[in-house]
Parts: structure tokens; sequence; C-alpha cells
């Protein structure tokens, strides 16, 4: 932070001694700032418009008239103060919001691509981001585990085919089903690695299945044989059973086909 921007000035308006960077920045004055706080200038020029609308709208369009890139030029002047007044009118308007860029994208149509084509860097940043904040929620880790999962298990059968389509449930479903079998110190937070795993109460090494579709895919997966435990203890069990396990013949969970009669004419 520079020397002026450590400073601090007394507003004349509501006589608090602020930061420097809390009054606008006003060339013809010798310190470079307004007189008045950024808080009481847009009270006064609230208080201002409201009493004289007509003039306002008139002041405006000459300004604009006069200066086209009038608003260009305050931005440049004002940037931190505008991204903060931007950001707590979205935040206070969502509907809003939504609705002028909705209606934005409405009359331009091509904008969007026409923009990630003159910004590729923004684009790629935009995405790291958002891909960052997804892999962090416990959705997307769930989610990704099973996928993984079921992936490499089925090999080339998945067929593109979405995980939940293959099990039967959602990734909602499977967040609610593991919380409530949380041991004491288990959270979101602590998913993975060292932490918590997703368990398969019987291995998914002792199932028999080549296919989504085939009986012991579906045990294997079910939410039954799913539970959170403990890294190390996940680690120490490794594909041993509990209990005595049976697998089923690699025949599809759909297929009614009576079993002593198959390979028969």
């Amino acid at each position: 932070m520079g020397e002026r921007e450590a400073q601090v000035k007394t507003c004349t308006a509501c006589r608090e001694v602020k930061p420097v960077i809390a009054f606008n920045r006003n060339k013809s004055r010798k310190d470079g700032r307004s007189s008045i706080c950024k808080v009481c200038k847009r009270k006064t020029d609230a208080e201002y418009r409201a009493r004289n609308p007509n003039k306002n709208k008139e002041d405006y369009a000459k300004r604009i008239a006069e200066n086209p890139n009038y608003w260009a030029e305050w931005y440049a002047s004002n940037r931190e103060d505008a991204l903060a007044r931007v950001s707590k009118w979205q935040k206070e308007n969502p509907e809003k919001r939504r609705e002028i860029n909705r209606k934005f994208h409405e009359d331009n149509p091509g904008y969007g691509k026409e923009w990630e084509r003159r910004n590729p860097d923004k684009v790629i940043a935009k995405r790291a981001r958002a891909y960052a904040k997804k892999k962090n929620s416990p959705e997307w880790k769930v989610a990704n585990t099973i996928k993984v999962g079921i992936y490499k298990s089925l090999k080339d059968q998945k067929a593109g085919r979405k995980w939940e389509s293959l099990v039967g449930y959602t990734v909602d479903e499977l967040i609610a089903h593991l919380e409530k079998c949380f041991l004491p110190g288990m959270s979101w937070g602590n998913y993975g690695n060292d932490g918590w795993h997703i368990d398969h109460i019987i291995p998914r090494s002792v199932f028999n299945y080549e296919k989504p579709e085939d009986i012991d895919f579906q045990k294997c997966w079910a939410l039954s044989n799913l539970r959170p435990l403990w890294a190390a203890d996940n680690i120490r069990k490794g594909a041993q059973l509990d209990a005595p396990f049976q697998p089923s013949l690699a025949i599809p969970a759909n297929d009614n086909t009576n079993p002593m009669k198959i390979g028969k004419t």
C-alpha cells in the first residue's frame, strides 16, 4: 500500500475520519481526493436525483453527449469502488441480475463466443477457477470416486452412460446415505487421502460381473454395500470378507431366463 493510501482525512459531510481510499479521486483538489467520502457522496447524489429527476436525466444526457467515454474514464479512476458497488448490487438483486443477463444474451446471441475468442487467457483462467471450486465440493469428490471406480471395473462396458443411470441412485442420495453412516469425527472436510474413504463392505474383487446389467454389479454398487471407513481401517481391511460370500453367475439382473434351461434346446 502506498504512502498516500495509508493516510486519512476527515469527511466534510459526516465529519468522520476515514482512509483516503474512502474518498473519490478529484484532480481539482490539492490532495487529489473529494472533500466528502464515497458514502456521503452517494447519499447526497441520491437526494439530489430525488429532488430533480428530470434535471438529472438532462445532465446525464448532456454529459454523455459531450464525452461518450465518460463512464470508461470514471471506471478507470474508480475501479475498486466500481467493482465493489457492482458486486454489492448483484448480491442484493439476484433476480434482476439474471433478467439483465438473459435479456443481454437474447439481444446479443453471439456475444459469448466472440468474447471467448477475444479473451482465450481469461477463458482458461475462468474454467480453472470453476474446476477448482467444483473439485473441492463433496458432490464432485463422491461422484468422481464412484465414476472412476465403475469405469475401472467395467473397462469398455460403460458405453458412455452416466454412473447414476447404472447404479439406480443419484449423488445426492449417495451423500445422504454416507452421512447417515458417518463415524465420530467424520466430515466432508476430511474425506479422502488420510481421512476417510468410501468402502465396499463386500470388496469389489469378489464380485463376478462384466456388464452393468449383471446381478453382481448391482449388488457391488448398491448403497447397502457402501459405507464411510477411515483410511487406515480401509487399507488394513483390503479385500478381506467379514462373512462368507457367494458371487452370482455373470447374468443380467433383468434376465428372466430360467437358469435350468440355459444350454438346452
